[in-house]
């Protein structure tokens, strides 16, 4: 983008800025090549759905897919281009140019990258994933709206000032507004909605990492990404630890389908997890303790409370949830 941008604003006259432009790419070389290397050149892995639906489409289209993006994010994103571009027109000058020319290019790069993941389906410049570099879009606004914010404060905060404080309806009124808008951005930040930090999930995973062998294998739902690391303990599989080597993205996807079997959507995400967990816990006792033979013998299994079905017994419970473990076939 920096070299684009530099030769639609100098040509190739400014010897210099390309020097520069190119002794920042060779020192970030090392860092980067490799991982550039890897994503391009790397063979995806094989399986019954291709390497582009198991991790654009399925599990992150969120990052991958622009039409998979959040509405609310999409709509902020839109609301904020709007005011910076209303307030480009401020400046003058070179400035006004340079991010002018940049919105222009990142648009171009960002059409590239719409027209290889949404309709060709290009591996490559899925991964590079150019959508990110709307944040400097985001960082270009931001900029101009609080110039001409900050403008408008300069020219009448004497006023403003003054009427604030001698009038205490305003204060009270503006006050009031200012609470209103923090409470309905973010209660949790204020701490006057604080979140548990037991939740049954966590007991559940306490109670594994004092009370089993550390070599004990667990099945546990797949929205439970943290299991693993507050118990300590292995666990077949969940939605969130996708590898992205081969064949293991392959082997996560069969294993995610086989202890929670649903027809694989469309577009996956964040919104599939709750399908998940609702096929993982409607599994069979047969069908968990032939999935337990499949997948090294896993011994414990969560499940929400119900009556213990032969095979099984319950070791421990919380809130809606009890571990069982599954008794050896005799």
């Amino acid at each position: 983008l920096c070299a684009l941008l530099l030769l639609w604003m100098h040509g190739i006259s400014r010897t210099p800025l390309y020097a520069f432009t190119g002794s920042f790419g060779l020192s970030a070389l090392p860092a980067l090549g490799p991982l550039v290397w890897f994503q391009i050149m790397h063979a995806p892995p094989e399986g019954i759905h291709s390497y582009f639906y198991t991790l654009f489409e399925f599990r992150a289209p969120h990052h991958y897919i622009p039409t998979s993006f959040i509405l609310e994010s999409v709509v902020a994103f839109v609301i904020l281009l709007i005011l910076g571009l209303a307030t480009l027109s401020r400046l003058s000058g070179t400035g006004r140019t340079l991010i002018q020319r940049s919105i222009i290019l990142i648009a171009a790069i960002c059409a590239v990258s719409f027209l290889c993941t949404e309709i060709i389906h290009i591996t490559t410049i899925a991964k590079l994933q150019f959508f990110k570099l709307t944040v400097v879009v985001k960082v270009l606004c931001v900029i101009l709206v609080s110039n001409a914010v900050a403008q408008v404060i300069l020219k009448f905060h004497r006023r403003a000032v003054t009427l604030f404080f001698d009038h205490g309806q305003y204060a009270l009124i503006a006050t009031v507004l200012v609470a209103a808008t923090l409470l309905m951005i973010s209660p949790d930040t204020l701490g006057i909605r604080p979140t548990s930090d037991y939740t049954p999930s966590k007991q559940i995973a306490l109670w594994a990492r004092d009370s089993t062998d550390v070599d004990a294998l667990f099945a546990v739902p797949p929205a439970w990404h943290e299991f693993r690391s507050q118990s300590q303990r292995a666990i077949v599989v969940n939605f969130k630890a996708v590898p992205f080597h081969e064949p293991y993205m392959s082997q996560w996807f069969t294993r995610l389908l086989d202890m929670a079997p649903i027809s694989p959507p469309r577009r996956g995400g964040f919104q599939v997890i709750p399908t998940l967990n609702r096929a993982f816990f409607a599994l069979s006792p047969q069908e968990i303790q032939h999935l337990s033979a499949r997948y090294d013998n896993f011994e414990y299994v969560v499940r929400m409370k119900a009556d213990v079905p032969d095979g099984f017994v319950s070791v421990y419970e919380a809130g809606d949830f009890a571990v069982w473990r599954i008794l050896p076939v005799p």
